[in-house]
């Protein structure tokens, strides 16, 4: 799951995240979660341990957070 957004779009991306995390969480999918955008890593990885605490999911057995990549433009 790639959460490409950042603080401007927390009104509006963090409540769609939380479901689509409680979803994917409620039907026993690992979770793998990217972030390419440089200012939302923290905003996302705050959003994913929220959800996966309220849905008893553990780091490294049913998700995982592969933090902030650097993408390029060609």
């Amino acid at each position: 799951m790639s959460c490409d957004w950042d603080p401007s779009g927390k009104p509006e991306m963090v409540p769609m995240t939380r479901t689509a995390l409680r979803h994917l969480f409620s039907k026993h999918c690992k979770v793998i979660v990217t972030v390419l955008w440089n200012g939302g890593p923290g905003i996302v990885d705050e959003t994913l341990r929220g959800v996966a605490v309220q849905m008893g999911k553990t780091y490294g057995v049913d998700y995982i957070n592969l933090g902030y990549k650097a993408g390029t433009r060609r």
